[in-house]
């Protein structure tokens, strides 16, 4: 069974608009759609999905669609989305026809054995959709980082080379400019009254809202991370010659103290209250202050760790192969709970260590921790999100590509 010769028609006028660029022109082929289809809700909302997710994209160079090609965009559409497989499949289906693609007979009757025969996916199939609420700013550059108070008040966004800039989150109210600095520097105590950066081989640590120009200090050998030790007394870094190490701030310090070197050079690393997580390529290290409390193998975590995400006493772990992996950490020697959690950089943990934000192919997506089942799409307009974290009452903030700041909700 084909689609009604209408839908197919509007699938094309939208497709002739914003070929080959479809992702890229998301929010004017759902324009389209809706205008040309607005008795399909549901449908545009699965071909919409489809397209972000680079399906329309793939069949460029097909002349016809075969059932393994067919059931595995329609499975990975499912999975991401969370459509059920028959709207997944309707999606990839319809994508297919109206580019001119021959369908094989099996598409026909139902493309996989066990999903209901294909029908106008209701809006109970596709997953409950975050859309944009506030828009905080627009800067110069893409968002490359951001960072959140504990309380979810306290808003920094670093815009590429083009410097960083403080928000109250709550109003949106742009408060100071800051220099820049690196996605895995840019840290906020957790009161939300100082913030800090690293730029090569300098930390400059600032107030959110004041006028004092921010200190700085210098470190030998180059700075890959930096985390805010509880209310903004400390600030653990990791350098490049692998050391670990603690500045203190309140007393101040000139030069911060070793807790000594890792097993194997630091990655990223996370910290809550006086806690530390550094992912190594040896593995796992926890410490509490200078302490370091255990050691971890680092078989546990599968792939090599690029980047950290923590919230309370879980964290998000991107491998270089682009997973994402949940741990609960405890302040002992015991192994760390390892769960992987489908989905991609970045990626961001709630305040509350209950939910997850992760991107996977243009997509963001809200997870529950543990399980990772999914919670909602986010739709963010056609815009690329570069950079997530979550803001009061686990609100979502997203940086993206084109320098919007934005705060998504239902």
């Amino acid at each position: 069974m084909t689609e009604p010769a209408h839908v197919l028609w509007a699938v094309r006028e939208a497709a002739v608009t914003v070929a080959p660029e479809y992702a890229g022109h998301a929010r004017q082929l759902e324009a389209l759609l809706r205008d040309l289809l607005p008795h399909e809700p549901a449908l545009v909302t699965a071909l919409v999905l489809a397209a972000r997710l680079g399906v329309p994209a793939a069949f460029a160079s097909l002349d016809a669609l075969d059932a393994a090609t067919a059931a595995r965009l329609s499975q990975e559409l499912s999975r991401v989305t969370g459509l059920t497989g028959a709207a997944a499949e309707q999606a990839v289906c319809t994508w297919a026809e109206a580019l001119g693609l021959a369908l094989p007979p099996p598409l026909h009757a139902g493309l996989v054995p066990d999903l209901e025969a294909r029908t106008v996916p209701s809006a109970r199939a596709v997953a409950p959709r975050l859309v944009v609420t506030q828009v905080i700013d627009v800067g110069p550059a893409a968002v490359t980082a951001l960072a959140v108070s504990a309380d979810g008040r306290g808003l920094a966004v670093t815009f590429g080379t083009s410097g960083t800039r403080t928000y109250d989150a709550t109003t949106g109210w742009r408060l100071r400019d800051l220099p820049p600095s690196t996605s895995a520097g840019l840290t906020m105590d957790r009161d939300g009254h100082l913030v800090a950066g690293l730029a090569e081989d300098t930390l400059w640590v600032a107030e959110m809202s004041g006028k004092a120009q921010p200190r700085r200090f210098t470190l030998r050998g180059g700075l890959v991370a930096a985390a805010f030790l509880g209310s903004g007394e400390a600030i653990a870094l990791a350098s490049r010659v692998d050391e670990t190490l603690v500045l203190e701030l309140e007393p101040p310090r000139v030069d911060p103290a070793s807790i000594g070197a890792t097993p194997g050079r630091v990655a990223a690393l996370g910290a809550f209250e006086q806690s530390i997580l550094y992912a190594t390529s040896g593995g796992l290290v926890l410490a509490r202050g200078r302490i370091v409390t255990a050691r971890l193998r680092s078989t546990q975590v599968p792939g090599q760790i690029t980047a950290m995400a923590v919230a309370r006493q879980r964290a998000l772990l991107t491998t270089a192969d682009g997973g994402v992996h949940h741990v609960t950490w405890e302040e002992s020697s015991a192994p760390l709970p390892v769960e992987t959690v489908e989905g991609g950089a970045p990626a961001a943990v709630s305040g509350t260590g209950a939910r997850a934000a992760l991107l996977r192919h243009g997509v963001v997506t809200l997870v529950t921790l543990p399980g990772g089942d999914l919670l909602a799409v986010v739709d963010l307009e056609g815009r690329t999100a570069s950079a997530l974290a979550f803001g009061e009452g686990d609100r979502l903030v997203v940086g993206t590509s084109d320098g919007a700041v934005l705060v998504a909700g239902e």
